[in-house]
């Protein structure tokens, strides 16, 4: 009796023991796994990925030639002192440089009223024209070489912008440095109309050069207009006028009765009628057939002309060197010094969506013209140069401004936003400008290329422009 109890105290003792192993097993699950050190692994044995070799510039394998045994100290973290805290001061504020921003405050311009009703009205219209001022013509047909196509560089940036802007230049692929004036076309592509090296058309990656070898009638292109045949005009600087239909060109010049040798502007109407000013002889229109003068026998200021402008109410606004001149239907209005303008050197004017008109001016900034009053923009105030050659207004109705020796500028009401060449532009004598269907604005500039501008991608910031330093290794967001 006395060995059985014993039996039972023993089985007792060791069935417990087993059960306390079997809880601390599934509390505490070990793994381990035997490593074959004979030779190189090709896997990863416990999540089962590849592990890739390491070579050499030569594609040679590297090997290991001495095995190093890891004989790693175990440190319990609870035993380690307590890190310090410090207490920083508040960051201190870096301008970035380069962009210039000009909040614009009403209490900086002055307005000079003026009453429109003032402004001389005179008669107007081709119903009021000489029929000797009506002249029966024809384009000429051109020997026509059509150029081929050459691969266009990547355009770059140039030293450090903030903003996106790039450039392209010969290096790239033009055919000049010096571009006269830019034009967005029907079919996305853009012309540069340059100083002596003709025309270069550029789709994004490829570019078509035209000179006066493959029928262009001058290499000297002042001005570029595409009609809704999609035909492509340009006015030369001492060739008259010429066409290209896409195959063939056709000229306008001195030997087709056409006697403006010089032109400054060419602009279809909303009717479809092609309007020509020149140098020296007034304004033109040409309606496919008739072409019909202009002159300061005819109402204008001047027979020297500028630019010309559409308005809403389809009048034409003519820049002149003795003033302005509207034609609307059948009479003509006058507006010079005498009537507020600030200047008579007029280079262009254009019409807001609130129906305000921007009057650029070559020496003194622009006027804002509301129907009621002159207000000047200049140096003295928003701008950093009055000496402003193009106007521009995007989709959002930005106010683009073109300067000579001050770059380029973006009013959008709030503040205006220059940029030059300290902050990525290719160069600061900016000529003429256009805008594209993807948002960008197109730079022409006076021996730097051309500029391709986009304020809405990105900025980009580095030490010339207020980054502590140009090697960013990581960012994240914050909640704000």
């Amino acid at each position: 009796m006395y060995r059985l109890l014993i039996c039972c105290v023993v089985i007792l003792f060791y069935s417990c023991e087993d059960r306390k192993t079997s809880t601390l097993k599934k509390e505490v699950e070990l793994h381990y796994r035997k490593y074959d050190v004979s030779g190189p692994y090709n896997t990863n044995p416990n999540s089962g990925n590849g592990i890739e070799n390491s070579v050499n510039s030569k594609n040679e394998l590297i090997m290991g030639e001495n095995k190093i045994k890891i004989d790693g100290k175990k440190i319990d973290f609870r035993t380690l002192k307590q890190p310090k805290t410090y207490k920083l001061e508040a960051p201190k504020r870096i301008n970035t440089r380069g962009i210039i921003n000009i909040p614009f405050d009403v209490n900086k311009v002055q307005k000079r009223m003026v009453d429109s009703s003032t402004f001389l009205k005179t008669a107007f219209g081709s119903s009021k024209i000489n029929p000797s001022k009506k002249t029966t013509i024809t384009l000429s047909k051109v020997k026509t070489k059509i150029p081929s196509i050459a691969d266009a560089k990547t355009p770059i940036y140039k030293g450090k912008a903030i903003k996106n802007i790039k450039y392209l230049d010969v290096k790239q692929g033009t055919s000049s440095s010096y571009i006269w004036d830019v034009f967005h076309d029907s079919k996305n592509q853009i012309w540069m109309g340059t100083n002596g090296g003709g025309v270069s058309v550029y789709t994004g990656d490829k570019f078509r050069h035209f000179n006066e070898d493959h029928g262009l009638s001058n290499n000297f292109i002042w001005c570029i207009e595409e009609d809704r045949k999609g035909n492509m005009w340009f006015g030369t600087m001492g060739e008259g006028i010429c066409m290209f239909d896409g195959n063939n060109f056709f000229k306008l010049s001195n030997e087709d009765g056409f006697k403006a040798n010089v032109i400054n502007f060419i602009y279809e109407d909303q009717e479809g009628l092609i309007w020509i000013g020149s140098r020296e002889h007034g304004v033109f229109t040409y309606d496919g057939k008739i072409l019909t003068s202009y002159t300061v026998e005819d109402g204008l200021l001047s027979n020297t002309t500028q630019s010309i402008y559409e308005d809403d109410r389809n009048r034409k606004w003519i820049c002149t060197s003795k003033g302005i001149n509207i034609i609307e239907g059948d009479s003509i209005l006058s507006i010079t010094k005498n009537e507020g303008l600030k200047s008579h050197k007029i280079s262009n004017i254009i019409q807001d969506g609130n129906k305000n008109f921007w009057i650029a001016y070559m020496e003194n900034g622009i006027d804002l013209y509301n129907g009621e009053s002159f207000t000047n923009y200049n140096s003295t105030n928003f701008l950093t140069e009055d000496n402003i050659y193009d106007l521009l207004l995007d989709e959002t109705d930005n106010l683009w401004i073109a300067s000579y020796s001050g770059g380029l500028c973006q009013f959008d009401g709030k503040e205006f936003i220059w940029i030059n060449e300290t902050n990525g532009l290719s160069g600061e004598h900016v000529l003429c400008l256009e805008n594209d269907k993807s948002g960008n604005i197109w730079a022409g500039t006076d021996g730097d290329g051309l500029d391709i501008v986009n304020f809405r991608s990105f900025e980009n910031l580095n030490e010339g422009n207020g980054i502590i330093n140009d090697y960013i290794y990581a960012i994240c967001e914050d909640k704000h």
